[in-house]
Parts: C-alpha cells; structure tokens; sequence
C-alpha cells in the first residue's frame, strides 16, 4: 500500500453541507405560502363575485323578481347581507 491509500481523510472543522441540503424545508414552506396565496385568491374572488351579482340583483324590477320567483323582501335581506357572507 501507498502512503496515499492509507493517509486518513483531512479534517474540516467547517462542516460541510451538501449544495441541496434544505431545499425541502424550503419548498414545503414555498408551498405553503403559495396554497394559502391561492386560497386566499380563491376566496377574494368569490365575496367579489357574490357582491356583483347582489347588486345586480338589486337592480332587477318586480316582475324580473316574480320571473326567478323571488320577493322585493327576499332581495332586501340579500342585500343586508355583508359580502363575506357568501355561503
């Protein structure tokens, strides 16, 4: 045997880390972030479009209402209601 072969591994008082070390933490949270992101979006959207179709609601006159078979005091509550109240 050589010296090379029997020579032990050099010590580093650094340790090292490997170039990927980490990214699943990371990703997961990226991922995280991005799904609470969309859902927030998703939810946004939806108390925008229920506001738009009360106020066009809203505008119908009594015998568009009568046509979908809704009362002037059916609309009125409807749109008492606050926009995040969707569902």
């Amino acid at each position: 045997m050589s010296l090379q072969e029997k020579a032990p591994v050099p010590f580093s008082p650094v340790p090292r880390i490997r170039a990927n070390a980490g990214t699943h933490g990371s990703r997961d949270i990226q991922q995280s972030i991005a799904g609470f992101v969309r859902d927030a979006l998703v939810t946004i959207e939806a108390w925008r479009e229920t506001a738009r179709q009360r106020r066009a609601l809203g505008r119908l006159d009594d015998r568009m209402l009568k046509d979908v078979g809704l009362t002037r005091e059916q609309v009125t509550r409807e749109l008492a209601r606050p926009f995040w109240d969707v569902w």
